[in-house]
């Protein structure tokens, strides 16, 4: 009989330990992240990331590696912004850097020594690009995610999500992907790409191409602390569907950013040599390259 009650007692708790395990779903961890980034005032984040790209026909055979390290702080009563950007060409070992600063609604930019400051209209636009840490959370949002489990990130323990972008992004990303393919690449951008006539779901670029997103969120605050994102695609005249001498390139892309310092007090100034800058009239066209975060 005490046998029994014991088998019994264990029954419960493995009961127990299992519906801890199912405690909250995926689409109520997306809810409470999307809610938490409603209320950001202050924080910072660092990324990673690193680019392979392969370069191939008859007669060529080109590699191209790259790094990037970044970091940005975010202060949103204040609206101002900061961020670092160092690329690394790890094959020639060239190195350009970048510096941005939003601050008394101006932008600031630093690109190796020279300062620029881009006359600006829409300072809330603007901000929202500093602000990166939302089109993140909306891209765990728009992605078929998986809980995989909890990890230790940060100060506490974090839910696991992993999954894929939905179609309609995964399209976006991967055409973003294709573009960036090009700039460093041996061979001609194709008529297609420079008139934008390529319609992605007219050739098989998507099942040539895999986009992985990892997500690590805080189970104390329901904040996004980290975000992986994993990607990589082949690219021929035959996927592309196009009239192209043969070739192939093979892009791979792995990023990782890390968020921290939430609500806590930051400061951003600008820099006195700042003072011996140029002008712009925009600045969104490089924008993109030197923020190299894949949102929607």
């Amino acid at each position: 009989m005490k046998l029994n009650a014991t088998l019994l007692v264990l029954f419960v708790l493995m009961a127990v330990a299992s519906s801890s395990a199912q405690e909250v779903s995926v689409d109520q961890l997306k809810e409470m992240m999307a809610q938490a980034s409603d209320n950001l005032t202050t924080y910072v984040y660092t990324r990673s990331a690193e680019s392979e790209i392969l370069y191939s026909n008859q007669t060529i055979q080109e590699k191209f590696l790259a790094s990037k390290e970044t970091a940005g702080k975010v202060d949103l009563p204040a609206q101002r912004g900061w961020w670092n950007a160092t690329l690394t060409d790890r094959i020639s070992g060239q190195v350009l850097t970048w510096e941005g600063y939003l601050v008394n609604g101006s932008e600031h930019w630093k690109e190796n020594q020279n300062w620029t400051r881009f006359i600006i209209t829409d300072i809330a636009r603007v901000m929202e690009d500093y602000n990166e840490l939302p089109g993140q959370v909306e891209l765990a949002g728009l992605s078929d995610m998986q809980i995989a489990g909890t990890e230790k990130c940060g100060d506490g323990e974090c839910y696991k999500l992993v999954g894929s972008p939905i179609k309609p992004l995964l399209k976006e990303l991967i055409t973003l992907q294709l573009m960036a393919s090009y700039f460093p690449s041996p061979f001609p951008l194709p008529e297609e790409l420079q008139n934008k006539s390529l319609d992605i779901y007219n050739t098989t670029l998507l099942d040539h191409s895999r986009v992985t997103v990892t997500a690590w969120i805080s189970k104390n605050t329901s904040l996004l602390r980290r975000m992986d994102i994993q990607s990589s695609l082949t690219i021929t005249p035959q996927i592309l569907n196009i009239s192209e001498p043969n070739f192939e390139i093979e892009s791979r892309l792995n990023e990782s950013t890390i968020y921290s310092g939430f609500g806590e007090p930051i400061e951003i100034e600008l820099p006195p040599e700042a003072q011996n800058e140029t002008y712009r009239t925009v600045g969104t066209d490089w924008r993109w390259a030197a923020f190299g975060s894949a949102r929607p």
